[in-house]
């Protein structure tokens, strides 16, 4: 059979992962309320799995697909940047804070603490204690929403708890590029080192304080929405290939292009040109790019890795499983909450973010985590968002954790007056 050519190819192999990502998901993100992550994935699986040889028709499609998801990466940390905003750090209530930081602080020391014990490997184990501690607390929003209960006391601190999440994902991505440098400086001079560094520095100082400045004051003379697009573009491009000639890895480039147009659209209170970027990159992200990310992700797992590590990926899903719930129910102990709310909030936050397993995907390319790790963080993310939702809305429905907070406080009032407490 004769082959197709390149252009062709990139034409079919994209097409071909958009409508199987976006058909599957109209039966598992609508039937079922999974993430949008699980169905791309799935097709990643089942193209590795090879029930048809697509080789013969497009030899490229390993190559199309690196392309468009290391481009796919550099566009979701840029988002992932941009939306981030400290500002509601101030707002969360002690609750919040603190069941939000105990649920994700204990799975990621079970999780650090099992996989140095399973590799011996301090920076293996913080990529996996993290990828245990991110929650996608997205999937319980829309179930939340579905049951009327966003503004209840679960879905006000299942909300709260994606804005610490935000602090773990910037973590995570900052101490990738911080690994991958330390992992080039082997061999160099340390002028060198501190000449790049130096230049990075000045790179963002430059761009926060001028370029972007003047990109934003040349879209605001034209009065072209998309024109506020290519500023987001200019700013991502010039970040992520300043970075990675400075062997700082486009990851951190990417997120600080997202963090340093943040801070000036919102110092400068540009709320609707910062609501027209999001938007269109919303659009761009998880109309083409995440879907291929995650079917690369799925064409990287080897069936047999899985098969020879499923005893540490069996141990990863427990105790990300367990540590989520048993960090819910002592966060809401030390807040005096009931544990079986605690339990609730637990199921919710549940289901694993995908930045983590972005994150985890640039580390094994770069050989700072090995495949069998890799593979068993995507089996524990799989499984456990699958399992999660189902959970969460079967508790929800039943009402189990759901507290009347007023009568539960005049109660406690009761029991304390009486001296019972």
């Amino acid at each position: 059979m004769v082959s197709l050519g390149f252009e062709s190819q990139i034409v079919v192999v994209i097409g071909l992962c958009l409508v199987s990502s976006y058909l599957l998901n109209l039966v598992l993100n609508k039937k079922f309320k999974l993430p949008l992550m699980i169905a791309p994935l799935i097709v990643g699986l089942l193209l590795n799995y090879n029930f048809f040889d697509y080789r013969y028709l497009v030899p490229d499609f390993r190559t199309v697909i690196s392309v468009f998801a290391n481009m796919g990466v550099a566009v979701v940390l840029f988002f992932i940047g941009l939306k981030v905003d400290l500002r509601y750090m101030k707002d969360l209530s002690r609750s919040a804070s603190v069941i939000a930081l105990s649920s994700g602080l204990i799975p990621f020391l079970l999780g650090s603490a099992a996989t140095f014990l399973y590799t011996g490997n301090l920076f293996e184990s913080l990529f996996v204690g993290v990828a245990l501690a991110i929650t996608a607390e997205e999937v319980s929003v829309g179930i939340l929403d579905e049951l009327k209960m966003l503004k209840k006391r679960i879905g006000q601190l299942i909300l709260d708890a994606g804005i610490i999440g935000d602090i773990f994902e910037i973590s995570i991505i900052a101490l990738l590029g911080i690994l991958i440098r330390y992992n080039s400086m082997q061999g160099s001079a340390l002028f060198t080192m501190l000449l790049e560094i130096g230049v990075f520095l000045a790179v963002i100082l430059l761009m926060r304080y001028f370029v972007i400045d003047m990109l934003l004051r040349i879209a605001e003379k034209t009065k072209r929405g998309f024109d506020y697009f290519g500023v987001a573009l200019i700013t991502l491009l010039v970040m992520t290939v300043a970075s990675e000639l400075l062997n700082f890895s486009m990851v951190l480039g990417a997120l600080l292009a997202g963090i340093l147009l943040k801070d000036k659209l919102v110092k400068d209170k540009l709320y609707y040109e910062e609501y027209q970027i999001t938007e269109a990159l919303e659009v761009f992200n998880f109309g083409i790019f995440h879907p291929i990310i995650f079917i690369w992700i799925g064409l990287s797992i080897d069936f047999s890795i899985i098969y020879n590590n499923i005893g540490f990926g069996l141990l990863l899903t427990f105790l990300a499983l367990g540590g989520k719930l048993l960090g819910s129910v002592f966060g809401n102990y030390l807040v005096n909450e009931p544990a079986s709310e605690g339990m609730l909030i637990g199921w919710g936050l549940n289901a694993r973010g995908a930045t983590g397993l972005f994150a985890l995907l640039i580390a094994k390319n770069v050989g700072l985590v090995s495949l069998g790790v890799f593979s068993a963080i995507v089996f524990m993310a799989l499984v456990t968002t699958i399992i999660s939702p189902v959970v969460f809305k079967m508790l929800a429905m039943k009402g189990y954790g759901i507290v009347n907070h007023a009568n539960h406080y005049k109660a406690h009032r009761h029991r304390k007056k009486v001296g019972i407490v």
